[in-house]
């Protein structure tokens, strides 16, 4: 994409406009972060989730966070599909801080509901511990109506 245009090695916010805005792919996040070796439950991952998107966001004063949408008619949804053919989903839903984290965790991932589930609560657990200095926007796998 940047073949034969000029790119900076290092790019500071300062460097941009008067109110620059970083974006985050959330989904591209949680398969960075994988599972930490010191998680125990998704409170654990949340934990680490949103200190890894403050720190990424320290020189901003607003941070979006963007999570895939799962539409089931999708070419995304036949890709992801294929990918997936040698995987055993498991359902495990996301309904606290202290639900175990999955012993599998790309069997757990490979179920279209948890992944749903886990960016409904990384943009949950982002929103309430957003620091009152920063906007935080979160979008995307909102299946469910978020009331903090």
């Amino acid at each position: 994409m940047t073949a034969g245009v000029p790119c900076p090695d290092h790019l500071d916010a300062r460097d941009l406009e008067e109110d620059p805005v970083l974006i985050i792919d959330g989904q591209t996040l949680v398969v960075a972060i994988e599972k930490p070796k010191v998680a125990k439950t998704f409170g654990d991952l949340a934990d680490t989730f949103v200190e890894t998107v403050f720190q990424s966001g320290a020189q901003f004063r607003r941070i979006d966070v963007v999570f895939d949408r799962y539409f089931q008619n999708s070419i995304k949804s036949c890709i992801r599909k294929w990918r997936e053919k040698n995987t055993v989903a498991i359902r495990r839903a996301v309904s606290s801080r202290d639900v175990p984290l999955p012993a599998k965790w790309e069997n757990s991932m490979a179920h279209e509901g948890n992944k749903e589930d886990l960016a409904w609560f990384l943009s949950q657990q982002l929103i309430l511990q957003a620091p009152a200095d920063k906007v935080i926007v979160a979008s995307g796998g909102w299946s469910r109506v978020f009331r903090p």
